[in-house]
């Protein structure tokens, strides 16, 4: 059986990579075809805040996991910064690239983003596997 992690899992993958406003997850109709998903404790549920809270867990997750890769690391790190700004040049996103040399010599490339101006470490991409 499906569970409750696995299923908030999928249904942020799925907002995030059709770059779909949180606010959609209150749309009634979203709100009913999440509810045909049966979990042990009865029927799933969401919303715009529980999406929220959820990605700030997986940021987190997300920072710990970068945070042990890179001092596990014993090889030199190459590392790239881009920020893009508003035109009142404000910064307000910015992407960062680490690459890296394995103990078993294969390149590893991990592409990483930030929200300037909260300073939050949103999420990061690998091609670890």
């Amino acid at each position: 059986m499906i569970t409750d992690m696995e299923i908030k899992t999928k249904v942020l993958n799925f907002f995030i990579s059709g770059n779909i406003a949180f606010n959609q997850a209150d749309n009634p109709e979203f709100k009913r075809l999440m509810g045909l998903i049966q979990l042990e404790n009865g029927s799933f549920k969401i919303s715009r805040r529980l999406l929220r809270d959820f990605l700030f867990i997986k940021a987190k997750e997300a920072r710990s996991d970068l945070k042990r890769l890179l001092m596990e690391n014993d090889s030199k790190i190459s590392l790239a910064l881009d920020c893009w700004s508003s035109k009142a040049t404000h910064a307000y996103l910015g992407i960062f690239t680490v690459a890296y040399i394995s103990s078993t010599f294969i390149l590893k490339t991990l592409f990483c983003t930030l929200q300037i101006k909260l300073l939050i470490f949103t999420s990061y991409h690998s091609t670890l596997d």
